[in-house]
């Protein structure tokens, strides 16, 4: 057996303070559950009786049955960075944190009905896992419902896929907020199987231009400026769950003024006016016109007959 260091035994204190059995800790650090007992002696800490012991915590497990703003929120949640996996025989929904975080670990516990401790990472113990915290419950009920959701592998349910606040719990996950003013962004990272449906939703919005694109080993989805702000107000306004950092910076860029710049007419360099912009879409929706072909026509490029296209210029009404 390898020599634990002080924070391993501090997790291991409190993996067991928060009711995991022994020998389940023991299996996790890949030691003797003797050696666990020994720990917990030497920090004075009261094992449990046999009784004690078959004791279970309180958990909801149906928490996901009913899929309430809350429950669609906690599955985009998972989705973007939760785990759902087998351990020792047992089907685990678990969440790790930065320590920062750990009060967002605490909604999610309280939603579940959980009395399960969230416990530190030891260093070494979990990627990436200084300063973070973890909260885990394991339930075959849990986990079988939100791999029926597709919350994890796709396809993603439509009840999701249609939630806003499943989108928010997906951003608060694995997205950004930028909140600078001239250039608000917002956006998510991920695998295909969610971006699609993240596009369709925001398209149905009437949020047009934002595409899945690679990034690294993954793929993105990222609204920019107008696209920003509108994505932003709708995912969060008059939410009853969130992240409270992400919550603070998409209500500033829902609040934010779209393009300082001037534009369309009021623009000394304008070529279009708003009568040819209402022209261009009118030609453009027939579908005999393409945007090379109207920019001909207007003397512009087709970039620009697109930024009309797209509502970058000349919104309409």
């Amino acid at each position: 057996m390898w020599k634990l260091d002080a924070a391993q035994k501090d997790s291991i204190v409190a993996r067991y303070l928060s009711g995991e059995p022994s020998p389940q800790i023991a299996r996790d650090f890949g030691i003797d559950p003797t050696n666990i007992r020994g720990i917990l002696r030497r920090r004075g800490v009261r094992m449990r009786t046999n009784s004690e012991a078959q004791t279970r915590l309180p958990l909801n497990h149906e928490a996901f049955d009913v899929l309430t703003p809350e429950a669609a929120y906690w599955c985009g949640f998972i989705a973007a960075d939760g785990t759902i996996c087998q351990r020792s025989g047992a089907a685990e929904v678990a969440i790790v944190l930065a320590r920062k975080d750990a009060g967002h670990l605490r909604k999610f516990r309280d939603f579940l009905g959980s009395g399960h401790a969230i416990t530190p990472v030891a260093p070494g113990g979990y990627p990436g896992s200084t300063g973070s915290v973890r909260f885990s419950v394991r339930s075959q009920r849990l986990a079988n419902r939100l791999t029926e959701l597709g919350v994890k592998s796709g396809p993603v349910a439509n009840e999701l896929a249609s939630s806003r606040d499943f989108w928010r719990g997906v951003v608060d996950g694995d997205g950004w907020v930028t909140t600078d003013a001239a250039n608000p962004r917002l956006g998510i990272v991920g695998y295909p199987y969610l971006l699609g449906p993240f596009v369709a939703f925001l398209t149905g919005h009437g949020i047009v231009g934002p595409s899945v694109r690679p990034h690294k080993s993954i793929s993105q989805v990222e609204c920019k400026s107008l696209s920003a702000i509108r994505t932003a107000d709708i995912l969060w306004r008059d939410c009853t769950v969130s992240l409270d950092r992400k919550h603070e910076a998409a209500l500033a860029v829902a609040a934010a003024t779209p393009q300082t710049t001037v534009h369309g007419e009021a623009h000394g360099n304008s070529k279009l006016t708003a009568c040819d912009a209402q022209e261009i879409r009118r030609l453009y929706e027939s579908g005999e016109t393409s945007h090379r072909q109207l920019g001909a026509l207007f003397g512009v490029s087709h970039g620009a007959i697109g930024a009309v296209l797209r509502g970058k210029t000349w919104v309409a009404a």
